[in-house]
């Protein structure tokens, strides 16, 4: 009967009274409870009072974790104790059903005489569908919640463990950073600085045309950059002008050094290279500031910092002299000559420039030629833009088109890539001798440039052909647009006119700053040899020289290029010979190198992002220079490099690089290896010792630990 009075009581719901608990058992059965629960650091509540309050928070810490810890399990057990519950439920409804059938057979034959054995059968029958719906529904039930607790508990699991991998992976690219930084500090400690300037004051330091440079996007971080590889002899990468002006005030503190600033026309720039306190360097140091404008200064002499001066033109002796050594050269002073010269040296009024440029003009002249060179000088007094010009008047054709296009090019841009400029010209080295030789433009090493004052006078005789096309016949006159933003159609050259912008059909050479052009002007577009365009919008341009097919330069620098902008499909590329992508910040990977495969020059120069290089790279036979410096983020370079037959000069300076390809010893023509500032490259392959072309392996604070034993050092 027991079993039977159970079953019924369970089938209409009633439940069992609560059993009295007993006070005595309850505290045995905590009091081993307490006694596995192990002790003191499971319960904050019994945290000794004799332990710092640091020890306190650690072990509530602990606790906090344990318990959290211990619901996981909790749930999990409670998880299967339903599903084993579900199981003794079916069980039991089988059970159950058994023994119905088997009273229902004993009954059935008892009262089978009376004839109401049939609707016993059928209460029983009843009874018995009932209670198997009733297990059933009450198991599908356990085992959904069953399936959610399961769902809860794996879903609560999965968000602990990735919230703990992003933690770990956010701390990993921290302690990376951090690393990076400090390897960088350490290469560049104070005494290791002050023990490569040698002692006493740093060598004189020039940095020039301040104010031509700043104009160009970058400027900043370039001159930042030049400053401090010129007293360091070693690069350093400026990502910001913040960071550069932090940089030079924690490294050059103890210095002294002597720098000369040219060109500066507006005050705030000096806060950029020196400090508006004048307080980055160090007790003796000397700052020099050439300028046309007597404001730049006017506040730091007005706190006493700074020291204002006029610069005095040359003594007649000196300024003779000086002209001298350009005109004649180390010839016997002639008489006739002499007394030309004395009057040339007094309308120059002192003007080294003008002493050289005069000097260098009539080098090599008969004296009718100097006469009437004096003559026109004393004509036009102090017109020195006309007279400069009549010197420019005296230059042949090319000779003219070179010194304008370089009045146009940044400054001290490498000759190298402006020389593809003139690819069409027989002789550009001679050209550019020529110019030289009078003094019209600067070379240093490998950067062509020229003073502010003649670069004043190119761009007058370019605004007067935009106005005056007669002006230029046979010349292929630059264009430079500045950015057109404030709601006007566009601007001249020089940006001094509200007019609207043109381009001439003959324009061999476009720089557009951060200005923007219309579908307008895609036909007056088809003769650009080199485009200069800094700050690029994505697809400004990709509509623009579609019909070009004489593109030899372009320079995408500092703009928002991807790999995936619309250009590199949609320019003709075939003939470009030098690629200019430095500061590219958004460019990723590299554009496939399959639409320009006769490359000379391939530039991505401080592009920060930039993680992969494409594999066409290796199929551009005629490249000879590879600049990679400062691309943080690239680890690694192409596995297989040897199709690169002509590259001479390999920059990896500044990169994540890790090790070199073997394939590098596949570079017969290379001549220049640099990877100095590469603190992750740890291997150089021994196929290094097949370059047999090779002049220069810098690895400067890189981490090699050993160079392969068969090269020559």
């Amino acid at each position: 009967m027991g079993r039977a009075v159970r079953w019924l009581k369970g089938l209409f719901g009633i439940k069992k009274d609560k059993e009295v608990k007993d006070p005595a058992a309850d505290g045995r059965r905590g009091h081993q409870e307490r006694r596995r629960a192990g002790g003191l650091c499971n319960n904050p509540a019994t945290i000794p009072p004799n332990i710092s309050a640091a020890e306190a928070a650690w072990l509530r810490s602990f606790f906090a974790e344990g318990c959290e810890e211990e619901r996981s399990k909790h749930a999990i057990a409670v998880a299967a104790a339903t599903a084993a519950a579900a199981d003794a439920a079916v069980a039991a409804a089988q059970a159950a059903a058994a023994v119905v059938r088997l009273t229902s057979r004993g009954r059935g034959t008892v009262l089978g005489g009376g004839g109401g054995g049939g609707h016993e059968r059928w209460a029983a029958v009843k009874i018995q569908a009932n209670f198997r719906g009733y297990l059933a529904r009450k198991a599908l039930k356990a085992l959904r919640g069953l399936v959610k607790l399961q769902a809860v508990v794996r879903g609560y699991l999965v968000r602990k463990q990735a919230t703990a991998a992003f933690h770990c992976m956010q701390s990993l690219f921290r302690a990376q950073a951090t690393v990076r930084s400090r390897r960088g500090r350490a290469a560049l400690t104070v005494p290791e600085v002050c023990a490569a300037a040698g002692p006493g004051r740093a060598n004189p330091r020039f940095l020039v045309e301040i104010e031509e440079t700043t104009q160009q996007p970058g400027g900043v971080h370039y001159l930042q950059t030049k400053l401090i590889f010129d007293i360091l002899k070693r690069e350093y990468e400026v990502a910001s002008a913040f960071k550069g002006v932090r940089f030079l005030k924690e490294i050059f503190r103890n210095m002294k050094v002597l720098i000369v600033l040219d060109d500066v026309e507006r005050g705030s720039l000096l806060k950029e290279f020196i400090g508006a306190k004048l307080d980055w360097f160090g007790p003796g140091s000397r700052i020099i500031v050439t300028s046309k404008e007597s404001r730049v200064l006017k506040g730091l002499v007005a706190r006493g910092l700074a020291h204002a001066y006029d610069v005095n033109p040359m003594d007649d002796n000196l300024a003779f002299n000086f002209f001298w050594q350009y005109a004649a050269g180390e010839s016997d002073k002639v008489r006739a000559y002499v007394e030309i010269a004395i009057e040339i040296v007094k309308a120059a009024k002192g003007l080294p420039l003008l002493l050289k440029v005069y000097g260098s003009f009539l080098h090599g002249k008969g004296l009718e030629e100097w006469i009437k060179f004096k003559d026109l000088i004393q004509q036009f007094q102090e017109d020195y833009q006309k007279i400069l010009s009549i010197i420019y008047d005296a230059l042949d054709q090319n000779q003219k088109q070179m010194y304008l296009d370089i009045a146009c090019f940044t400054p001290d841009v490498d000759f190298r890539i402006a020389s593809c400029m003139w690819h069409r010209y027989d002789c550009p080295n001679d050209e550019i001798k020529v110019l030289r030789h009078m003094s019209l433009i600067q070379m240093e090493e490998t950067k062509v440039g020229m003073h502010s004052m003649l670069r004043c006078l190119a761009r007058e005789i370019i605004r007067k052909a935009f106005h005056d096309p007669g002006t230029g016949v046979g010349l292929c006159i630059p264009a430079i647009a500045q950015d057109t933003n404030k709601g006007k159609k566009g601007t001249d050259h020089l940006n001094t006119e509200e007019a609207g912008f043109e381009i001439l059909p003959n324009t061999t050479f476009l720089s557009l700053g951060l200005a923007n052009i219309g579908g307008q002007f895609a036909d007056a577009l088809l003769n650009v040899r080199w485009l200069h365009w800094q700050g690029c919008p994505r697809d400004a341009i990709s509509i623009h020289l579609e019909k070009n097919e004489n593109l030899v330069i372009l320079d995408l620098s500092w703009s928002k290029v991807t790999e995936s902008w619309g250009g590199w499909k949609r320019i003709k590329m075939e003939r470009l010979r030098v690629l200019n992508l430095s500061g590219c910040a958004d460019l990723l990977v590299t554009p496939s190198f399959s639409c320009c495969p006769n490359l000379d020059i391939l530039i991505l120069e401080r592009c920060s992002r930039l993680v992969h290089l494409d594999p066409s790279i290796n199929d551009l036979k005629l490249l000879f220079t590879l600049n990679l410096k400062f691309c943080t983020e690239l680890s690694m370079l192409p596995v297989e490099m040897g199709g690169m037959d002509a590259l001479e000069e390999l920059l990896i300076d500044g990169t994540s690089i890790r090790e070199l390809p073997e394939s590098i010893g596949k570079l017969v023509q290379l001549q220049i290896l640099s990877a100095t500032n590469c603190f992750s490259l740890v291997l150089v392959p021994a196929s290094v010792c097949e370059l047999k072309a090779l002049r220069v392996l810098a690895l400067d604070d890189a981490k090699i630990l050993e160079l392969p034993s068969q090269l020559e050092i």
